[in-house]
């Protein structure tokens, strides 16, 4: 049961994060089709009764002898959706809001200057600049 309530929160987790986005940016699709249309409207209430047949699931799949295992199995079920799932919503909205144009440069700055130490400790051998002894080439 476990494994079936493992995808179930994954799913469930990427509705809640990325059913309103969609929803929102496509407004073609929930106004032409009626389910979609309901599915946006009451997208929080789904996700809320989702989580909450979820958790009742959980509870009525405990076993007697199993429990600090099925808890800490099931804490780890949602310690790693939730990291999976709100990194890369998080990600999505950055780029959708244009933060991916900030971050972007300054993570490619920070790792050439990385990688320029790493090859010049390891691999360089004749001194670049009497004024900064420990750049080579």
């Amino acid at each position: 049961m476990t494994k079936y309530l493992n995808w179930y929160f994954y799913f469930l987790a990427n509705y809640f994060c990325f059913g309103h986005i969609f929803l929102r940016s496509y407004p073609i699709i929930a106004l032409t089709h009626p389910i979609f249309y309901f599915l946006y409207i009451n997208h929080s209430f789904i996700s809320y009764c989702g989580y909450i047949i979820g958790f009742i699931t959980f509870v009525l799949s405990l076993k007697h002898g199993y429990l600090k295992y099925q808890f800490k199995l099931f804490a780890w079920i949602l310690l790693t959706t939730i990291m999976v799932v709100f990194q890369s919503w998080l990600l999505i909205m950055n780029v959708l809001r244009g933060m991916i144009w900030f971050v972007l440069p300054v993570l490619l700055i920070v790792c050439n200057d990385i990688f320029a130490y790493l090859v010049g400790y390891f691999f360089g051998s004749h001194q670049l600049i009497a004024l900064s002894p420990k750049k080579t080439w």
